[in-house]
């Protein structure tokens, strides 16, 4: 544990955290060995609803055209399908799409807790059962400004470009045709910036606040990367 560490082991935990974790994590997490999440979890649920909420008109022809992908793939695998199912489920589609932005705030703490507290027990971190959840909150924190990027990326699209969740998005998909390799697109999103920014403080908070050694640590983060990069991978096989 660096110098820096140790002296903020010494400091209360507070809503400077909230920031601090985008340039000190290993100080963050040596103040919050105990795991308490209750606040950052709070916070992020906030502010990912306020991001969302406050930019959904930038995002909303990238969403409206990803759902329309994904209707004209269901209405080829059944032609039966009819004009009126079809925006019947566009219509839920829009819905549930809302939710799910949402829900990566509200609902992927744990689940991301889940797939932590199953790789550190892989990687025999001894403290993972107390801090897993704490970690992963944090990890999703960079999600925020990826949220923000994506707004703004959105926002600088020239008129007729193709429009797509990896358009929007700082990863290898970006450069390629998601429409003609959805699979391949849901592969490479899984070296977006922000998502192995998440990484990176997963095995930071697994090595501070689990008092894991390094290759513990990041044993753990990429196992956590891992489990849906395999998921990414079926889908790869499945789509092409």
């Amino acid at each position: 544990m660096t110098n820096a560490a140790t002296d903020a082991s010494t400091e209360k935990p507070g809503l400077g955290d909230l920031a601090e974790i985008f340039y000190s994590p290993s100080a963050v997490f040596a103040r919050r060995t105990d795991g308490k999440f209750g606040m950052p979890y709070l916070a992020l649920v906030v502010l990912g609803t306020a991001i969302f909420l406050g930019t959904k008109g930038l995002i909303a022809p990238v969403i409206d055209a990803e759902i329309a992908r994904g209707m004209a793939r269901a209405a080829a695998k059944n032609p039966a399908m009819t004009p009126e199912a079809q925006a019947t489920a566009t219509s839920i589609a829009r819905t549930v799409g809302s939710f799910a932005a949402i829900a990566l705030f509200v609902i992927g703490p744990f689940i991301i807790g889940l797939f932590t507290w199953l790789a550190g027990k892989v990687a025999q971190v001894r403290e993972i059962g107390t801090v897993a959840l704490l970690v992963a909150t944090f990890s999703i924190y960079p999600r925020l400004l990826g949220s923000i990027v994506a707004a703004v990326l959105a926002a600088m699209l020239p008129e007729g470009a193709t429009l797509s969740a990896a358009s929007i998005s700082l990863s290898p998909a970006r450069f390629i045709d998601t429409a003609a390799s959805p699979g391949l697109a849901g592969l490479l999103g899984r070296f977006d910036l922000f998502v192995l920014w998440g990484v990176f403080l997963i095995a930071t908070g697994v090595k501070v606040a689990g008092k894991a050694s390094p290759k513990q640590a990041w044993g753990t983060a990429i196992g956590v990367w891992t489990i849906p990069t395999l998921l990414a991978i079926v889908g790869l096989l499945r789509n092409g």
